[in-house]
Order: structure tokens, then C-alpha cells, then sequence
């Protein structure tokens, strides 16, 4: 258990990392898939993206309790507690863009000019995380961009999917 232990914040620490950018991949697809309806709001937008997230939140998390189980850990009440904090990441990443999203929905700016900006809003969070995962792992500089370049081309086609929906 002792092992279990020591390694636990390494993973947590890889987890969120990995949380926060498949969630920053998520919410900005979903942005773009649902601004795609002329129909639907910001704040609609906003809605179905929100929901979208906890529901895979929720799924994400309930997968790693019940592959928990695998390793010898019962799931309960505090198996339930840790996958859900372990999972957080993935509703945390999509924050920045409902902030985006809410401009739009408030009047504060167009509902297509809170959708793109939410949409470019993942896009630099993408490449965000990119650089602080190459300066956490001690890449070089080339490494740093390479990495921030390829998280940040994950964006880039959804933007590109985004336009040739349109």
C-alpha cells in the first residue's frame, strides 16, 4: 500500500494534466459542433456543453472507480470521492470557454462572437498546457514548441471541422 502511496501523486499529477487537455479537446468540439445550429444561443451553447462535460465527467470517473477494483481497491463512498477529484480536471478545462460562452449570453458581445471566442480560447489553453507539460517534463526549447504545436494543431482542426461545417 505504502507503493501505492509514494506513486499516487506522480499519477494524480499526470492525470490532471491529462484531464485538462482531453477536457480543453472536448468542450472545444463540443463548441464547435453546436454552433454549427445558426438556432442555438451562447448561453444554449453554454448549456450543452456544461452538460456534456459533467456527463463524461461522471463517465470518466465511474471508470476508474470500477477499474480500481482491478488493483484490489473496493469501490465506496471514498473510491467514488477519488475518481470524481481525478476526474475534476476534465469539467475544470472547460471553464475558460463557458466564461466565453456567457459573454455572449449576457449581450456583453454576438452569440457568434462568444462562440468563436470560446472556440479560440481552447484552442490557446491547448497550446497553454502543451508548455507547461514541456517545461514540467524539462524539454528544450524545440521541445516545448513541438509539444505546444501539437496540442495546439488539435484545436486548429477543430476550428478547420468548424469552418467546413459552416
Amino acid at each position: 500500500m505504502a507503493e501505492r502511496d509514494q506513486a499516487a501523486p506522480d499519477w494524480r499529477a499526470r492525470a490532471n494534466f491529462q484531464g485538462g487537455v482531453y477536457g480543453t479537446i472536448l468542450a472545444t468540439a463540443l463548441v464547435a459542433a453546436y454552433s454549427s445550429d445558426s438556432s442555438l444561443s451562447a448561453e444554449e451553447v453554454g448549456v450543452g456543453v456544461a452538460a456534456t462535460v459533467v456527463v463524461f465527467w461522471l463517465a470518466h470517473a465511474y471508470a476508474g472507480m470500477i477499474a480500481g477494483g482491478l488493483s484490489g481497491r473496493r469501490p465506496g463512498l471514498g473510491a467514488a470521492r477519488d475518481a470524481l477529484g481525478d476526474e475534476w480536471p476534465i469539467v475544470a478545462s472547460a471553464i475558460p470557454l463557458l466564461i466565453a460562452l456567457a459573454l455572449g449570453a449576457v449581450g456583453l458581445v454576438t452569440d457568434a462572437t462568444a462562440e468563436t471566442l470560446a472556440v479560440l480560447v481552447g484552442v490557446v489553453g491547448l497550446v497553454a498546457y502543451g508548455v507547461v507539460i514541456g517545461i514540467k517534463r524539462r524539454f528544450s526549447t524545440l521541445g516545448i514548441v513541438a509539444l505546444a504545436a501539437v496540442n495546439g494543431l488539435f484545436g486548429v482542426v477543430i476550428v478547420a471541422l468548424k469552418v467546413f461545417v459552416h
